[in-house]
């Protein structure tokens, strides 16, 4: 039962770490796309109306637009004066704004935690018997006892998860590299019949 209750919490967590940046994106996209096209209107209307792969002109223009301003913006986004704008919207705006801090601090945490994961020279990819199951983990630590410290992530986002103590019996090595079984928990084991063996 408690197997499920954590298999359930990591889920529901991974998910919403997951689906959140990706509506938030979507929603961006869509009104960017919608001012796009307003303000690209009076210049279209002089343009052939010729639709390519049945695709009207003026989506094409308004997209082409969007992708322009996109680079652009992400050059701008590389300069310091942006990022203590950023800061500064953050500090003064978003952080007023209910729950946007513990999720910025929350995603923030778990990132950092993969980034130092994925640069760690000891932490190491494992299987970990959880109940009747083996999950993939990561080792990140040895105890003074000889037990192990075990990252269990979730699927499809490997940035949730929980942390186990857990006996060297229960714990083999899996054969990957941390970044293999990162790509393998957000493939949601696609591939994993060619890369893991046990």
């Amino acid at each position: 039962m408690n197997g499920l209750l954590k298999f359930l919490r990591t889920t529901i967590i991974g998910g919403l770490l997951f689906l959140v940046p990706v509506v938030l994106l979507i929603v961006i996209l869509e009104k960017g796309f919608v001012i796009a096209r307003r303000l690209i209107k009076p210049v279209v209307t002089h343009l052939p109306d010729v639709p390519m792969f049945g695709v009207p002109g003026d989506t094409i223009v308004a997209i082409l637009c969007l992708v322009v301003l996109s680079i652009i913006a992400g050059i701008i986004a590389r300069t310091s004066g942006a990022q203590r704008l950023v800061g500064w919207i953050e500090t003064v705006i978003l952080s007023r704004m209910p729950g946007y801090t513990m999720y910025r601090g929350m995603v923030g945490d778990m990132t950092q935690g993969m980034s130092s994961l994925e640069r760690s020279s000891t932490a190491h990819a494992v299987l970990v018997r959880i109940e009747d199951a083996w999950q993939i983990g990561f080792v990140t630590d040895t105890l003074k006892n000889g037990d192990l410290a075990v990252f269990v992530p979730g699927a499809p986002s490997p940035l949730s998860g929980s942390l186990f103590f857990m006996p060297k019996d229960r714990v083999r090595e899996s054969g990957l590299t941390v970044q293999d079984a990162t790509a393998m928990l957000r493939r949601i084991g696609i591939g994993s019949g060619e890369r893991l063996t046990r």
